[in-house]
Formats: structure tokens, sequence, C-alpha cells
């Protein structure tokens, strides 16, 4: 079930194979590795695992009174050195409850970076128009000033042209 809600969590296809069309009321499972944990971290739900279920440090297989095999998890690397007890309906029903969480999130991301992307395409159309402004107003001004300069050449060359007509 960790893994299919992972999958289904990160909207990646996946499909759950089970005898049970629903969820058994009766839990199947009982513990919560450490490198779960660190996967149900990422999705911001392990510290809530934690709070509910029994952290078991240290874990052995008995005979009657005899211990046959011990496993001392408090040294593994890991920010969760433990096995974490918790019925697997529990595990479910929070995972359960992330679902709808994370879907709402998801959207409200899409839409975030929707008007994200809006904001920059016009502030890229609005640098644009000003590039365009500024190359029709240096475009007027040459045009504006070659005019001008040719009525002040033609002026100058009546002047001297009556000048000389005068002499």
């Amino acid at each position: 079930m960790h893994h299919t809600g992972t999958f289904a969590i990160k909207l990646t296809d996946c499909s759950l194979i089970d005898r049970l069309a629903e969820g058994a009321n009766t839990s199947r499972a009982a513990v919560i590795h450490a490198r779960t944990l660190e996967a149900l971290a990422e999705l911001q739900v392990a510290g809530e695992m934690v709070e509910r279920g029994v952290i078991v440090p240290r874990f052995a297989v008995r005979d009657g009174d005899r211990a046959l095999l011990t496993v001392d998890f408090s040294k593994l690397p890991t920010p969760y050195p433990y096995t974490l007890m918790l019925p697997q309906n529990e595990t479910e029903q929070i995972l359960s409850d992330l679902l709808p969480k994370h879907i709402e999130f998801q959207l409200y991301r899409v839409l975030l970076e929707s008007a994200a992307a809006e904001q920059g395409a016009r502030m890229t159309a609005m640098e644009a128009a000003t590039k365009n402004a500024s190359d029709l107003i240096d475009h007027l001004t040459l045009t504006y000033n070659r005019i001008r300069q040719a009525a002040i050449t033609k002026e100058i060359i009546e002047i001297v042209s009556g000048a000389s007509a005068a002499q």
C-alpha cells in the first residue's frame, strides 16, 4: 500500500492488485521500516506516523525464554533508526487523508505557475513594445532631422542665389 500511495501522490499511474474491492477493516501489516519512513518524510507524513506509532529500536526473535535473534536498529544511518509499529489501517488512513490535500496543492501549484508564466509573457511583451517604441522614436527623429536639414539647406541656397543675382 505504501508504494501505491507514493506513486498516486506523485501522480504516476499505478495499479494495486488486491483480492478485496475495498481496504480491510483489520490491519495486516504491523511495522514501518526506516527506509519507508524516509520516503514518507518526503511526503511530510512520517511525523504523524511516528506520533501515532510505537518506536521499536530493537527486535528479538524468541523461542520461549531463549532469544534466537536480536536486531538492533538504533545504529542505522538514518533519521529513523528504529522500526515503527503502526497498524496498516492507520497508515492507510494517513495516506488516504494526504491524497486530496496533495492534489489540491498540485492544482494550486499549477495555477501559480500559470500566473507566473502569464506575468513573464506580459513582461516580455512590454519589453518588446518598449524597444519597438524606442526604435520608432529614433527613426522619426532621424527623419525629422533630415527634413529640417533639407529645409535649412534650401533656405541657404535661396539666400546665396538671391545674393548672387543682386550683384
